[in-house]
């Protein structure tokens, strides 16, 4: 039982590092094209920018979990952090298009890194959950 409990946390400490890292990294790692010559931004900026936004949301979701004490509202945080993933996940490419060729910054790093980061969460978070309900009997 001990052992689930710190599991539990180092999940919790985990998602949280990995929820800020994908906010901050969006933006000082792997963000999107620089602006222009003229100083516009390409839409891959607005993919950046979305992106990094729901990663704020999620990296505030992930410290209500971590901040949570009864097993309900772990768990209810954790599910509401599922959906806020994917979003985040879907937004560059998807909901807001990037950049044409493939081997711009968008496409061949920024996206990539999302999606990488993105995927670990959703996998941490499912496994979170089963140790929350596990716990939770």
């Amino acid at each position: 039982m001990k052992s689930n409990y710190f599991a539990s946390k180092l999940l919790s400490v985990l998602l949280l590092a990995l929820s800020v890292f994908l906010t901050l990294g969006t933006q000082f790692v792997f963000h999107a094209c620089d602006a222009g010559a003229d100083g516009s931004h390409m839409v891959c900026h607005w993919a950046q920018q979305a992106t990094t936004g729901i990663a704020g949301a999620l990296v505030l979701l992930h410290i209500f979990h971590l901040l949570a004490r009864d097993a309900k509202s772990r768990a209810a945080f954790l599910i509401a952090g599922l959906p806020v993933t994917v979003l985040a996940m879907l937004v560059p490419g998807r909901l807001i298009p990037l950049c044409m060729m493939a081997d711009m910054r968008c496409q061949a790093v920024m996206r990539p890194a999302v999606l990488t980061v993105g995927g670990i969460i959703l996998v941490l978070t499912v496994i979170a959950l089963v140790l929350n309900l596990r716990r939770e009997r």
